[in-house]
């Protein structure tokens, strides 16, 4: 973050956080993030008289970091938004984003993508 970033809290914010807390007017208790999204094609299994059908559709993914200002713990918010406006998603410790970063590259034949936690 900038050193122009005026979202100072008493415990100081991680580098990450894009959140003005002098902007409330009550303590603000979250980090928050960018929000960032990429496009995607997601599938939907339907049942119609008996038989399994797929919907495809267009969507984007999100990822957001939080985190409760004075905790030590950061979440990683995934979510997914279809043009019909449905949504969905689930919030997952970094450590548990790290080992599903791993599992994705393994399984997309990405293995040189992989890096230790200290890397």
């Amino acid at each position: 973050m900038s050193s122009s970033h005026i979202n100072r809290v008493p415990c100081g914010c991680p580098p990450w956080c894009v959140r003005d807390h002098t902007a409330r007017s009550e303590p603000d208790p979250l980090h928050v993030s960018v929000e960032e999204g990429v496009p995607v094609v997601l599938r939907r299994s339907e049942w119609v008289a008996g038989v399994g059908e797929d919907r495809v559709e267009s969507g984007e993914c999100t990822v957001v970091l939080w985190q409760r200002v004075g905790s030590r713990n950061t979440w990683v918010y995934v979510g997914a938004r279809t043009t019909d406006e449905g949504r969905g998603g689930f919030e997952m410790s970094t450590e548990s984003a790290q080992q599903l970063l791993w599992l994705l590259a393994d399984r997309l034949g990405m293995e040189n993508e992989r890096r230790s936690p200290t890397t």
